[in-house]
């Protein structure tokens, strides 16, 4: 298994940074993860009657290929309707632990068949930049994860809000997940949290999204945004090659 090293410009309370290279082993992606049950539940629920399968189990963990994660402020799909949703990332290797933030890019069309297949042919996408969870974790909770998605042509338009209360916490989302894994497979780990509620009204197909997780008691924040390119299919025909050659 090889690793795919990711480069973060880790900010402190006393304003420096420093440059940290994190080789990432396995990537995990958690789903259904609310704190409030009968919140999950109903949102089970209402992606049942989009025609998603429920799952068998809540929280669910979904392995990714580390070959998904990306920090580029542009990515590359296949399909025609895929969205973000912004996420806390848990950075853990060895006896450091770092949170950032992200998007766990999804195909809605292959979801509503496979969900593991959806988030597996996206990238994806976390910031580059990152905290030490200590220096967050005794006011967590007040936290807030925001998202803004873009539609081709059009303005920037919020999307979810919502405090980090709302997420299992991070130290029990990691403990839950590393009794799951190979013991050897505990450093080099990034997880994204699951997702929040989007508003009523937003749009989710994005042309681009962007998100932030904000710390309003020390006042900065953590940021991604990335521009989203569809690849257009049939990617390549006999046809339009001898138009291009023409």
């Amino acid at each position: 298994m090889s690793a795919r090293n990711l480069v973060f410009s880790v900010g402190n309370l006393q304003g420096g940074i420093a440059t940290v290279s994190v080789p990432i082993d396995v990537v995990v992606n958690a789903g259904y993860s609310g704190r409030n049950q009968d919140t999950v539940r109903a949102h089970v629920a209402e992606l049942a009657e989009q025609g998603v399968c429920p799952p068998p189990e809540v929280p669910m963990y979904y392995r990714l290929p580390v070959a998904t994660l990306t920090q580029a402020e542009r990515i590359e799909v296949t399909g025609s309707k895929t969205s973000g949703e912004v996420e806390y990332v848990l950075i853990a290797d060895r006896d450091r632990l770092l949170v950032t933030v992200g998007s766990d890019h999804t195909d809605r069309a292959v979801e509503t068949a496979d969900v593991l297949l959806s988030k597996q042919v996206c990238p994806n996408v976390c910031s580059a930049m990152a905290w030490p969870f200590e220096e967050v974790e005794a006011h967590w909770d007040e936290l807030i994860l925001r998202s803004w998605s873009r539609p081709e042509g059009g303005d920037w338009t919020l999307y979810q809000e919502g405090r980090c209360e709302r997420l299992l916490a991070p130290r029990a989302l990691l403990d839950s997940i590393r009794s799951r894994v190979a013991r050897d497979e505990n450093n080099g780990l990034l997880v994204f949290s699951g997702t929040i509620p989007a508003g009523d009204g937003a749009g989710a197909l994005d042309a681009a999204f962007k998100g932030e997780l904000f710390d309003p008691r020390l006042n900065r924040a953590l940021r991604f945004a990335y521009e989203v390119a569809h690849l257009p299919q049939p990617a390549l025909s006999a046809t339009a090659g001898r138009k291009s050659a023409a």
